[in-house]
């Protein structure tokens, strides 16, 4: 024992107190592990109504445009249209290679050994994130093990663990980033958050919205001439390693097929056609689901109209017309499984028509009922975004049970709010408090109030980066809460006594 003035440091308790966090964080991670499996061996299959876990629509699409790289030289879902090039940003599908070639070309063998990759990784990540929010919150090892925990058991990011899909991979790689600028940031701090925030970019493209928070988060708005000075090499090391990595992407789309495309344009495949492009941002500008006229028309049925109060006479008349032709002429809607009749194919489609009253209909949404447009139905999407309590389909008791996690996540994601705030009010990091707090608010804007090819399209896998970055402050919030309530606890106990 060593004696100080005012001060006396007992390292033997100490050290007790290390071994005891780090014999908590093995079990939070074991904890998270066996949450892992179980959903894998025994609860994924029912949860996603289906025995192979590991494939999903969208999985196709990464598979088959590194499978014609190799084939033809061309990274692209379909060889024989130009906006195949562009349906699928690159770094999900170069991810599949080794182990497509691991499992002999083929895959369906291939598929099972990424899900079982990503869930190994995803472990590993519960031990990471310990890690960062000790970083994040200088040792203060409590809340790091809450947030592991929560982490551990967010059952949102373990349904995706299997999939076949960018979530896990992106979402890894974003934190990876966020290491190296947890703690006063340098130079070649900066280069490889850049590198890394980069490649997750080129696998999620909303984490490009994470660009823009990081710098903002880092500079606070100060305009001290000092400050900002002191900052022109790191934000400059940091835009070069998004360059080396993310830019490569807009850089072959341009020199290779002179079209400046930054993220991604889903009309690379039929079953996006601009037909049901066209269609779906015509719904998004009236109402905040496109169902149940989605599949009323594919399994031509009688159309409920969309669009009561909204439309005048004449364009109402253009609508119906537009959504019979959809059901019977339309390459777009007729690549949809339950589509009622063989697919449609060009010549002879009327998908150009349809697309173009479809686009005409959402424009004169915008200029005569703005507030609807830009208002009433955002935040329709924003409280649907939050406060979604069920999944879509609930005929199976496992999805009905499932559904129940919603209030979990909402719940967290209001901790995280309450979090951010305290954080804030005590000056806890403030770095990564405002990149928690803008990348949440930028995120869930731009996809509940955004009017591009893919705003408002409220799937709760979009959301997932910045609801992981919540966790962080609800973390905060909640060990806070814990330790006034013990504290409280104590004080009667010591008043009965």
């Amino acid at each position: 024992m060593i004696v100080a003035p005012n001060r006396t440091i007992n390292f033997d308790y100490i050290s007790r107190v290390k071994t005891g966090h780090n014999k908590t964080i093995f079990l939070i991670v074991a904890i998270g592990a066996m949450l892992r499996l179980i959903f894998i061996l025994f609860v994924g299959k029912y949860y996603f109504g289906r025995e192979n876990i590991f494939y999903d629509h969208d999985t196709g699409t990464w598979a088959l445009a590194i499978q014609n790289l190799f084939d033809y030289g061309k990274y692209t879902v379909d060889v024989n249209r130009d906006m195949g090039y562009f349906m699928r940003m690159p770094g999900y599908s170069f991810f599949m290679i080794p182990f497509w070639f691991l499992a002999g070309k083929d895959w369906w063998a291939a598929f099972p050994l990424i899900g079982w990759f990503q869930t190994l990784l995803d472990v590993v990540n519960i031990w990471f994130v310990y890690k960062l929010a000790c970083r994040i919150f200088q040792g203060k090892s409590g809340t790091a093990l809450v947030l592991a925990a929560l982490y551990a058991c967010y059952p949102f990011i373990i349904v995706w663990n299997p999939m076949t899909y960018s979530e896990l991979i992106a979402i890894s790689l974003m934190l990876y980033s966020l290491w190296f600028i947890s703690k006063k940031p340098g130079a070649k701090q900066m280069l490889f958050s850049g590198i890394l925030m980069g490649l997750s970019v080129l696998f999620r493209p909303q984490i490009a919205l994470l660009i823009p928070v990081t710098m903002l988060g880092i500079w606070g708005l100060s305009f001290k001439w000092t400050e900002i000075k002191n900052l022109m090499l790191p934000f400059a090391m940091f835009i070069l390693g998004i360059g080396i990595t993310y830019g490569l992407w807009p850089a072959r789309n341009y020199i290779n097929h002179g079209k400046l495309i930054f993220s991604q344009n889903l009309t690379g495949i039929d079953q996006w056609h601009e037909d049901m492009m066209e269609f779906r941002q015509f719904i998004y500008s009236v109402k905040a689901e496109w169902e149940p006229q989605f599949s009323q028309i594919i399994s031509n049925k009688p159309v409920t109209y969309p669009a009561p109060g909204l439309l005048n006479a004449k364009d109402s008349l253009d609508l119906l017309h537009a959504m019979e032709m959809s059901k019977q002429c339309a390459i777009g809607f007729s690549r949809w499984t339950g589509y009622w009749k063989a697919p449609v194919y060009a010549p002879g489609d009327c998908s150009a028509e349809v697309a173009g009253i479809y686009r005409r209909l959402r424009l004169k949404q915008a200029e005569d009922n703005p507030w609807n447009y830009y208002v009433k139905i955002p935040l329709q999407n924003l409280h649907k975004a939050i406060f979604k309590f069920s999944l879509t389909d609930t005929s199976s008791t496992t999805r009905k049970i499932a559904s129940l996690l919603f209030i979990l996540r909402t719940t967290l994601i209001l901790c995280g709010i309450a979090g951010l705030v305290s954080m804030i009010r005590q000056s806890v990091n403030p770095v990564m408090s405002r990149i928690c707090l803008l990348y949440f608010m930028l995120l869930y804007f731009y996809l509940c109030f955004g009017t591009g090819d893919q705003c408002r399209n409220i799937e709760i896998r979009y959301f997932l980066p910045a609801d992981i970055l919540l966790l962080i402050p609800a973390a905060f919030f909640i060990e806070g809460f814990l330790k006034k309530r013990n504290s409280g606890n104590s004080n009667n106990t010591a008043g009965v006594q």
